[in-house]
């Protein structure tokens, strides 16, 4: 089973014990997704998710697991991210599987993965929680200070330049962190 691994955050710059195939690396030709900085961590960082929040898509990027089976590449995708099994999205085209069943972008993933020889793919689906935080995001990242502020504005550098959010671009133009 050959399965992608998507990607848009620090999994591409820091993959960390992800198992994936290093010759491959990254490609820029992952499915379009919304993508926004819409979850704050548990260390202060603003970081990217998909969001519901009606933010224009981005393309992702993908590498391809070196495991063949889908339970051992997820579970190393989580053990990556340090969350739970319930926070990582798939969809096996062998079987026409999708996870979270109510995942709403499966069309965005089934019109990329059926141009490409790929039988499965996963990625992070963790949630925004922006609300629970402050209104204001910008003001939220002017507010950061030490570590927080360094591991927010080092995140938000680092990111793939293809993904172009509105945010980002406001982020840049305000606080120029490029």
């Amino acid at each position: 089973m050959k399965i992608a691994i998507l990607g848009w955050g620090s999994l591409i710059w820091n993959p960390e014990n992800l198992n994936y195939d290093t010759d491959f690396n990254w490609s820029a030709n992952g499915p379009i997704l919304p993508i926004e900085f819409s979850r704050v961590s548990k260390d202060g960082r603003l970081t990217l998710v998909i969001t519901n929040q009606g933010v224009a898509a981005v393309q992702t990027l993908y590498s391809i697991s070196n495991s063949k089976d889908l339970d051992e590449a997820i579970q190393n995708l989580r053990e990556r991210e340090n969350t739970i099994a319930k926070n990582i999205g798939f969809y096996n085209k062998i079987v026409n599987q999708f996870f979270p069943n109510d995942f709403n972008y499966k069309q965005n993933i089934l019109d990329w993965i059926n141009k490409e020889e790929i039988d499965a793919v996963i990625w992070t689906n963790l949630t925004e929680n922006w609300k629970d935080k402050i209104d204001n995001r910008i003001e939220y990242l002017k507010s950061l200070t030490g570590e927080s502020q360094i591991l927010t504005k080092n995140y938000i550098i680092k990111a793939p330049k293809q993904i172009r959010t509105k945010l980002r671009q406001e982020i840049e133009n305000e606080l120029g962190w490029m």
